[in-house]
């Protein structure tokens, strides 16, 4: 990327938005909501949900719905300068994410509601310390509701 431009740092990588786009990302009334639509665009995720224990950053959760690749979950933060979106942290999650949300009172706790082959299902996830890894490690389950043959509700 040249000029040192902002754009979106994922996965180790800066993927640059256009002007308009980092303009509305980053409007004064947006930088708390981050215009949902936009930045599900930008990541292909399917669902996002904010932070709100985090209270020292602007922080998201973002979660991939697909049949032909691995579901994922992103942690993603709002850099200091406000210029960037920087990918702390990427999870591998097993099933299609159909919703998350995060914990109001433990930034490390999420949970999501999903669907697999056999049915619909819920679990909560507790995000590892990551400690300068440059590898993520495993979500742990804390808890998990399986087996509903009906859509479990959010």
């Amino acid at each position: 990327m040249q000029g040192g431009s902002s754009g979106i740092v994922y996965g180790g990588l800066k993927y640059q938005a256009s002007k308009q786009q980092q303009q509305r990302l980053l409007e004064p009334s947006r930088t708390t909501c981050l215009n949902l639509f936009l930045l599900s665009q930008l990541l292909q995720a399917r669902c996002i949900a904010d932070v709100r224990a985090d209270a020292g950053s602007t922080t998201f959760l973002a979660g991939t719905l697909s049949l032909k690749e691995e579901n994922e979950v992103h942690l993603i933060r709002l850099s200091p300068a406000e210029s960037e979106l920087v990918c702390d942290g990427l999870f591998y999650h097993p099933n299609e994410i159909w919703d998350l949300k995060s914990c109001p009172f433990d930034h490390r706790v999420f949970s999501t509601v999903y669907t697999s082959g056999e049915g619909y299902g819920a679990s909560v996830w507790k995000i590892p310390e990551v400690n300068g890894q440059s590898n993520s490690p495993q979500l742990e389950q804390l808890f998990e509701l399986s087996g509903h043959t009906g859509k479990t509700r959010r």
